[in-house]
């Protein structure tokens, strides 16, 4: 039976987390049919594999399991789109997971689609608090297919359908691409998210909340501290997608490029100047890279310079990210 989604699974050192994360795509028979799970074993030390072979002993037709050596996150995801036999694909991590009933609507729905990219909903799901908070792509889900031109019109309706979480790609359209993940760093997401998305020229929206993030873990690379641990990986990650940016793209692809490594450098700023307690370090950082960034493209550089310098004057009044969080937000809702 041709196979109708590939789920990559990157997975390293995953045993504790696998296991909840595979049964989810346990769908029923008939409809399971038309997927296929390839877990990518990154080198892990410890019982993920056994995990995953369990699976591929038990479900053979659905699972499979390419192990490899370390490579890091952009690297398991560059083998298993390398491998997958899919018309779509998408990246479920290894310590997250999928409503299966919204699996099953999905499946459905890209059965009929053909655009380049699928965005869908998404939750997250506090493991300290049980809170859980759903994220919503707000333009008319189903059979309408739409350009980034049209949907680059209002981008607070489209902003989540367009994270690591909320996006699937045809897999020829993928591999057309050619782009590879940097490997051996965090953040490369973010790549996975922008690189082949910007030269899409159609995309639908899955009316499903499908995957399942799982947040509240301090261990995680979103915590602050890891954040600033790693700033090193973000450069380069920022800097590949600067570098890298397609030629001949269309308007909408262009606004969507921009748009979406603003974000990035933006986020950047944030850890650099406000989180990183150590301030003067901090500023230090972030100047030697905004000047990497006027060199790569001087024109995203010239649309964050005042970005950059409201950054650069709450690090000297030593206002911490939490509080600028809080005003920012606070803004936000007296805007709209």
């Amino acid at each position: 039976m041709e196979k109708t989604l590939t789920i990559i699974v990157p997975s390293y050192n995953s045993e504790a987390f696998l296991k909840k994360c595979l049964e989810s795509f346990l769908v029923a028979e008939d409809i399971r049919g038309g997927l296929e799970v390839i877990i990518v074993n990154d080198g892990s030390m410890d019982g993920t594999q056994e995990v995953a072979e369990g699976y591929c002993n038990k479900y053979p037709d659905t699972f499979r399991v390419i192990r490899k050596e370390n490579g890091g996150h952009g690297s398991a995801i560059n083998t298993g789109a390398a491998a997958a036999a899919g018309k779509y694909l998408k990246i479920i991590d290894a310590d997250d997971w999928v409503n299966p009933k919204e699996l099953e609507k999905y499946l459905e729905f890209l059965a009929n689609a053909e655009s380049d990219v699928v965005f869908n909903h998404y939750v997250t799901y506090n493991i300290a608090t049980g809170e859980q908070k759903k994220y919503t792509v707000e333009v008319p889900a189903g059979e309408t297919v739409y350009t980034l031109d049209t949907l680059m019109q209002d981008w607070s309706k489209i902003e989540w359908g367009t994270t690591f979480h909320g996006i699937a790609y045809k897999t020829s359209f993928y591999q057309a691409c050619g782009y590879q993940l940097t490997e051996k760093v965090f953040y490369e997401d973010q790549e996975y998210a922008t690189m082949p998305c910007c030269r899409a020229q159609s995309i639908q929206i899955a009316d499903c909340e499908l995957y399942v993030y799982r947040i509240g873990d301090v261990t995680q690379s979103v915590s602050a501290e890891n954040q600033v641990k790693r700033l090193g990986h973000f450069e380069q990650v920022i800097s590949n997608m600067l570098a890298k940016k397609p030629e001949g793209l269309s308007t909408g692809g262009e606004l969507y490029w921009e748009k979406k490594v603003s974000m990035c450098i933006t986020s950047y700023y944030e850890i650099a100047l406000l989180k990183n307690k150590n301030y003067r370090a901090g500023r230090k950082r972030a100047a030697g890279f905004n000047r990497k960034i006027k060199e790569l493209q001087p024109e995203v550089y010239q649309r964050l310079r005042k970005k950059y310098l409201v950054f650069w004057v709450l690090n000297q009044f030593h206002v911490e990210a939490e509080q600028y969080e809080k005003w920012w937000s606070e803004i936000k809702r007296r805007w709209t």
